[in-house]
Order: structure tokens, then C-alpha cells, then sequence
């Protein structure tokens, strides 16, 4: 039994589908990078407080950051 094909098929996936946010993708990467450098200070340095320094202020740069672009306007 024939199957009939569809005449055309499109090969290019959405904008929206191929859409990243940049942002997400930095905080991503500096979250991975610092748990790196405090895993190094806290086994290498035996400096847990420079750790959790290190983590905390990670975590302020990205909440920052975070928080300033969901708040422009332009976005979306």
C-alpha cells in the first residue's frame, strides 16, 4: 500500500526551539567554575571558611545578575 509523502518538510527547527538564554547558561558555568576553585581551596588549602567564601560569593554574582535582567523591560 502507497504512502504519500508530504510535499514539502522543512528542515530548520524553530527559533524557538534552538532559542538559549545566554544568561542561564553563564550562571551555569560560573556555579561549576566556583565549586572547582572551593573544592581546590577546601582540599588543597585545608580553608573551609575560603570555601564557603568562595561559594558565597558565586552565588551573590549570579543572584545579582540574575536579578538585574529579569527586570528589564525589553526582554522577551
Amino acid at each position: 500500500m502507497p504512502v504519500s509523502l508530504p510535499s514539502k518538510i522543512s528542515a530548520k527547527t524553530s527559533s524557538a526551539q534552538r532559542n538559549v538564554d545566554c544568561i542561564t547558561v553563564w550562571a551555569i558555568s560560573l556555579g561549576t567554575i566556583a565549586t572547582g576553585i572551593a573544592a581546590l581551596v577546601f582540599f588543597a588549602g585545608q580553608e573551609p571558611v575560603g570555601a564557603a567564601f568562595v561559594l558565597a560569593a558565586a552565588a551573590t554574582m549570579i543572584g545579582i545578575v540574575l536579578r538585574e535582567t529579569a527586570h528589564t523591560p525589553d526582554r522577551g
